[in-house]
């Protein structure tokens, strides 16, 4: 079968995870290898190289002050705030979402969140419309229906996913709700039955990623400093972080990729705001805004194609 871009992404997702460790994890062990080095002398540095280290510093800092966001990822800041007011879904609620942005013919952008996988029928979609920087329309596919009844209700919303975001938090899987979950799509005829990719198909998608990956970095006109600085500043500023969480921001490397045809460079950024007192790198319990930012850059432009965030209490706690 011929592979579309959404399943190539997929297929290399899943070959990746299984492949390399977790991000999180591995900026841990960077930083405890780095800790167990042992102290360097410290050179003297010529005046011709603190010139060009201030001049890339400036360079960096201009990149972040003239940070370019895409008309589509400020359409989401907007509709994420419009989300929460009519329905009280939050942030971190998100995690049981995946989003995707459209532009229209008239110019709007329309933001829809839809239950992941076998949750797309409880959760059920909303869909937010954008225009001229205000959120127009906001509906869900559930509207109207009654959401009383805890999980034996046919519709989930705010007060479910709460609980949902509890339970995780407590046990660490979703199990404690998974078999509601099959029962109301059993009443309601909604199948989930993803079908497997084969090792030849998971290798053809690996082979392209690397191939355009090398094609991207061509392309690059920042490195890979710079854009990582320009993926912290967007983090900031779309997710309104203060000072000291900006503080706290841990990036992690990136790769080359196409993003809806564009290339980019894709990193994530990391918030842990209450680790555990000998592993930073590790949280206690959840702060708001904790968790993974995912970030895409066009490489040629420099312009922040799209940001998700991730709480992470959807599966781990």
């Amino acid at each position: 079968m011929k592979l579309e871009e959404k399943d190539i992404q997929a297929a290399l997702n899943r070959r990746l995870s299984a492949l390399t460790e977790d991000p999180l994890r591995r900026a841990k062990i960077r930083q405890r290898i780095a800790q167990k080095e042992e102290p360097k002398v410290m050179k003297k540095f010529s005046m011709g190289l603190a010139v060009m280290l201030a001049v890339a510093l400036m360079s960096v800092t201009a990149l972040a002050a003239n940070l370019l966001i895409s008309p589509k990822l400020n359409a989401v800041t907007v509709a994420n705030h419009a989300l929460e007011e009519k329905y009280g879904i939050t942030l971190p609620m998100q995690t049981y979402f995946g989003r995707q942005e459209q532009e229209q013919k008239d110019g709007s952008v329309q933001v829809t969140y839809e239950g992941y996988e076998n949750m797309a029928y409880v959760l059920g979609k909303y869909t937010v419309t954008v225009r001229d920087g205000k959120a127009v329309s906001v509906t869900w596919s559930h509207d109207g229906e009654s959401t009383e009844g805890g999980f034996e209700a046919d519709a989930w919303g705010e007060k479910q996913i709460q609980e949902m975001l509890r339970l995780n938090a407590e046990t660490g899987t979703t199990m404690a709700f998974d078999d509601y979950i099959k029962a109301i799509n059993a009443r309601n005829g909604f199948v989930y039955d993803p079908q497997p990719f084969t090792e030849e198909e998971i290798e053809a998608a690996v082979q392209q990623f690397d191939r355009e990956s090398a094609e991207i970095q061509g392309k690059a006109k920042f490195t890979d400093h710079e854009m990582n600085q320009i993926a912290k500043e967007a983090v900031i500023q779309v997710y309104e972080l203060t000072e000291k969480q900006a503080g706290l921001l841990l990036p992690d490397d990136g790769l080359y990729q196409y993003y809806e045809g564009k290339p980019c460079y894709t990193t994530h950024v990391f918030l842990i705001q209450n680790p555990f007192p000998d592993d930073p790198y590790s949280r206690e319990t959840f702060v708001e805004k904790d968790g993974t930012y995912f970030i895409y850059i066009n490489v040629e432009t420099g312009v922040v194609e799209e940001l998700h965030y991730d709480s992470g209490l959807g599966g781990n706690g």
